[in-house]
C-alpha cells in the first residue's frame, strides 16, 4: 500500500517505492502536489511521478499505474536502465554469470537463522541462501548476497585466473611472474607493478572472456612497457589487433560488471 505525503506548507515529500526492471530496481519517487495534471519523469537513475493533489487515494492508484505501464513500455524498447549503474536484484533475478558459468542463486527461509548463510553446490553451480528474510528488505537482502558473493567468487576463481593470466603470459610476453592475486578493485580493472605483481580485479569476472584476456593482455604488456605510450599500445595491438573493441565494450557496459 503507498503512503502519499502532502503538506501544504512545505514542498511535498516523496512516497517511495521501487520498480523491478530488466533485472534492477529502478528507486520511484512520487510527489504528490498542486499541479493540474499527472507528470512521469524517467531520469539516469530514478523515475519521478508527480501527481495532483485533488486526486482521491484510489484514483491516484489508478494514475500512478496507468504512468509505470507506460513507463515500462518505454524503458522496455529504450533500454535505458540496462545502461546505468543500479543495485543489482538477486532476490527476483536469482541468477549471475561468471566467467561463462552459469549460477543460480536459491533462498530458502527459517525464522530461526540470527544471519544469512549461503551453501555452495560447486558441481551444479548453484548458491544456496539460508535466512530467516521475512526480518530484512528486498535491498538489504540484496547487499548481504553481493557481499557474500564476493567472498565466495574470488576464492573460487582465483586459481582459474591465475592459469589464464600464466597461459597468456606463456603466449605473449612471456616474462616472469611474482604474483597474481584476484581483489576486489573498485577504481580499475587490473594493475600491474615493477616487480611483476599482477592484479585483476574481481568484477571483471563479470565481463565476456574476451574482454578479461585483453585487460590481462593490457597488464602483461605493461611488464614491458611501464606506461601508455605509442610503444605500449603497439605491443598490445601486435597481440590483439582487436583491441580497441575491448575497450570500447568496457566503457559502454563497465558499469553493469560490479555485485
Amino acid at each position: 500500500m503507498l503512503l502519499f505525503k502532502q503538506n501544504k506548507s512545505v514542498p511535498p515529500v516523496p512516497a517511495k517505492q521501487v520498480v523491478h526492471l530488466s533485472g534492477f530496481n529502478v528507486p520511484i519517487h512520487i510527489y504528490v502536489e498542486r499541479r493540474k495534471g499527472s507528470r512521469i519523469s524517467l531520469l539516469k537513475n530514478k523515475i519521478n511521478v508527480r501527481l495532483p493533489n485533488y486526486l482521491s487515494q484510489s484514483d491516484r492508484q489508478k494514475e500512478l499505474k496507468k504512468l509505470l505501464d507506460w513507463a515500462t513500455v518505454r524503458l522496455s524498447k529504450k533500454d535505458i536502465y540496462n545502461k546505468q549503474h543500479l543495485d543489482k536484484d538477486y532476490w527476483n533475478d536469482r541468477s549471475i554469470t561468471v566467467m561463462n558459468d552459469h549460477w543460480s542463486l536459491a533462498f530458502h527461509s527459517d525464522s530461526m537463522e540470527k544471519r544469512m548463510r549461503a551453501k555452495v553446490d560447486y558441481s551444479n553451480y548453484t548458491i544456496a541462501f539460508t535466512g530467516n528474510f521475512n526480518q530484512y528488505q528486498v535491498e538489504q537482502i540484496n547487499k548481504n548476497v553481493a557481499k557474500m558473493l564476493i567472498k565466495i567468487f574470488q576464492e573460487q576463481y582465483k586459481l582459474k585466473v591465475f592459469n589464464l593470466v600464466s597461459r597468456i603470459n606463456d603466449k605473449t610476453i612471456n616474462k616472469s611472474l611474482n604474483s597474481v592475486q584476484l581483489k576486489y578493485l573498485n577504481s580499475r580493472w587490473g594493475s600491474c607493478s615493477v616487480k611483476g605483481n599482477i592484479n585483476i580485479s574481481l568484477r571483471l569476472l563479470l565481463a565476456p572472456i574476451d574482454v578479461i584476456e585483453y585487460v590481462i593482455l593490457h597488464e602483461l604488456c605493461h611488464l614491458q612497457e611501464m606506461n601508455h605510450s605509442v610503444k605500449f599500445w603497439s605491443l598490445v595491438s601486435q597481440f590483439m589487433p582487436n583491441y580497441k573493441s575491448k575497450e570500447r565494450w568496457l566503457k559502454e557496459n563497465g558499469h553493469l560488471c560490479d555485485f
